[in-house]
């Protein structure tokens, strides 16, 4: 697993910029439900309350395009709670794209990653499971991640 940031932020968004208009201009033809077909992750995060710190924060950092795209993505969101209790002032980074970025990168995967595998791999433990969406899924935790999936 490789965090979402190994290439340039600018990158990333025309990639997802054009998977966007490419998905758009097409029709999704899987199994899910019609409701799961056009929600994304970023609409996921965006709905949950207890994870709205860190909504804001993907929008600061310029990641909710990203997430709007096609994927997948794992997206391992900590509540408002873990993030108010990091040392790190919340008010600094919602002011900081630059900041933003830094921290929101360690909780994008590409892929989807299955929660057993976030768990053993992060060391944490999933408070919400699976909230599934078109392009990924969402994970919910109740604490900051001390290293990433890649081990870093």
């Amino acid at each position: 697993m490789k965090p979402i940031l190994k290439s340039s932020f600018i990158s990333l968004l025309l990639l997802a910029t054009a998977a966007l208009i490419y998905s758009n201009s097409t029709t999704a033809q899987g199994t899910s439900p019609p409701s799961l077909q056009t929600k994304t992750v970023i609409s996921v995060v965006n709905n949950q309350k207890s994870i709205s710190d860190f909504a804001q924060l993907i929008k600061v950092s310029g990641f909710n395009r990203v997430l709007a795209g096609k994927g997948p993505f794992t997206v391992v969101a900590p509540t408002n709670n873990a993030l108010e209790s990091n040392e790190k002032n919340l008010d600094k980074l919602e002011k900081s794209a630059k900041k933003a970025r830094k921290l929101v990168s360690g909780y994008l995967y590409k892929g989807n990653i299955p929660a057993k595998e976030i768990e053993s791999k992060l060391g944490v433990n999933i408070k919400k499971q699976d909230a599934s969406a078109a392009n990924g899924v969402v994970y919910v935790v109740d604490s900051l991640l001390k290293k990433n999936a890649s081990g870093r």
